[in-house]
C-alpha cells in the first residue's frame, strides 16, 4: 500500500500585520532618477524625524529594477547590492525576474514592522546596529504569495534624508533559517516544523539542514519554496552537488499553479518499484539511501530528482522532466502503480 508523507510548508509563519501608509509629494524636477514614493519617504522624513515610506521605498525598488533602470535602482539599493555576492546587474536582474513571477506591484506583498512584531533576537540584531527602532532604520516584511514560508525582511534605513535599501535578511549564522516576527495574536514565535510552539527561546530556531535531514520530501517542498520566494542562497544550498544547473523559475510557477507548495503533488518512489538495473546504478552513484522523488506536473507529465545523503542530509543531485510512458516505461517496474487519485484528498487543481 503506498504512503504519501504531508508536509507542512518549508517554514510556517502566521501574523496579524498592520500595513503603513504614506503621504505623497508631488513629483520634482529630480523624478527621473528619485521615484515618487522615494521623494515622499524622504520629505516624510525630514519633517517627523522618523523612518516612513518604506513599503514604499521597497516597491520602488522593484519596480527600478522590472524596468532596466540601474541608475535608479542603486540609488535607492545600492546598500543592498553591496551586501550581496553578486554583481550590480545580478541583483538587478534577480529581483526583475521576481518582480514579473509574482505578477508585478500587486503580487508583491509589503507590511512595515512594527517594533512589537519582530522577535525580540532580531529586534536586538536591528537595533545594536542602527540604534532605537524607527528612527534610523526599519523592517519591511515580504510574504510568499501563499502565506505559509518564513518571510523575507528588507531593512530600510534613512540616510541624508531618504530611504535606502541596505539588505535583505534570510539567513543568519551560517545559513540556519531563523522566525524574524512575532505571532501577534499570541506572543509567541510563529511555529517552524518540529518544533513545538511552546518550547521557547532559541528551540524555535530550525536550521534549513534540519528541514533537509527530515526526509528528501521536505528537501523537495523547500526547494520548491525558495524557487518561489526568490531564495537563491537556499535554492543553491540544496542544489550544489547537481550535476547540472537547475533553474528555480518553473519552479515558481509551478507553485503559483498550485497555489502553494502544499498543493504539489510529490511521491517518494520506493526503491522495490525502480527497475532493477536503474535502482542499481543509483545506489552505486548516490549511495545505498538516495532517494527517487517525483512531482506529478500533470496527470501525464512529471519532475523527476534523486536526491543524495550528505552529512545526514538529503540534497538534490539529479533532476530530469519525462512525461507519463516514459516514466512508466524506463523508470518503474510492474510493482508501481499508477494512480493519481492518491492525490484526491488534496483537492488538488491543476489543469
Amino acid at each position: 500500500m503506498r504512503t504519501r508523507k504531508v508536509f507542512l510548508s518549508f517554514i510556517l509563519i502566521a501574523g496579524l500585520f498592520a500595513g503603513c501608509g504614506s503621504k505623497e509629494k508631488a513629483p520634482s524636477e529630480s523624478s527621473a532618477s528619485n521615484p515618487p514614493a522615494q521623494e515622499a519617504a524622504a520629505q516624510n522624513t525630514k519633517d517627523s524625524g522618523v523612518v516612513t515610506g518604506a513599503r514604499e521605498t521597497v516597491l520602488d525598488m522593484y519596480r527600478a529594477a522590472s524596468t532596466g533602470n540601474q541608475q535608479a535602482f542603486l540609488k535607492i539599493a545600492e546598500g543592498y547590492v553591496n551586501s550581496t555576492a553578486e554583481s550590480p546587474s545580478e541583483t538587478l536582474g534577480n529581483l526583475a525576474e521576481l518582480f514579473e513571477m509574482k505578477g508585478g506591484a500587486e503580487g508583491i506583498t509589503l507590511e512595515e514592522a512594527t517594533k512589537e512584531q519582530l522577535a525580540p533576537f532580531y529586534l536586538a540584531r536591528i537595533e545594536e546596529q542602527f540604534g532605537p527602532y524607527g528612527e534610523k532604520a526599519v523592517v519591511v516584511i515580504e510574504w510568499s504569495l501563499s502565506h505559509d514560508a518564513e518571510p523575507m525582511a528588507w531593512v530600510v534605513e534613512r540616510r541624508d534624508q531618504e530611504n535606502r535599501v541596505i539588505r535583505r535578511d534570510l539567513d543568519l549564522e551560517e545559513g540556519s533559517k531563523f522566525t524574524f516576527f512575532e505571532r501577534k495574536e499570541t506572543g509567541q514565535t510563529a511555529q517552524q516544523p518540529g518544533k513545538s510552539a511552546n518550547s521557547g527561546g532559541g528551540q524555535d530556531q530550525v536550521s534549513l539542514t534540519d528541514i533537509m535531514r527530515g526526509s528528501p520530501y521536505n528537501t523537495i517542498v523547500a526547494l520548491y519554496e525558495a524557487a518561489l520566494n526568490g531564495d537563491k542562497d537556499v535554492f543553491e544550498n540544496i542544489t550544489q552537488f547537481s550535476t547540472e544547473k537547475i533553474h528555480s523559475s518553473w519552479m515558481a510557477e509551478r507553485v503559483m499553479k498550485a497555489g502553494s507548495t502544499g498543493g504539489l503533488r510529490i511521491e517518494e518512489i520506493d526503491k522495490a518499484w525502480i527497475k532493477a538495473d536503474l535502482r542499481d546504478k543509483m545506489a552505486k552513484e548516490y549511495g545505498e539511501d538516495f532517494a527517487f522523488m517525483v512531482e506529478w506536473e500533470k496527470d501525464d507529465y512529471a519532475q523527476l530528482f534523486i536526491l543524495k545523503k550528505v552529512n545526514g542530509a538529503y540534497y538534490v543531485m539529479w533532476h530530469e522532466d519525462e512525461n507519463k510512458d516514459g516514466f512508466l516505461d524506463y523508470y518503474v517496474n510492474e510493482k508501481y502503480e499508477y494512480d493519481m487519485s492518491i492525490f484526491d484528498e488534496e483537492n488538488v487543481d491543476y489543469e
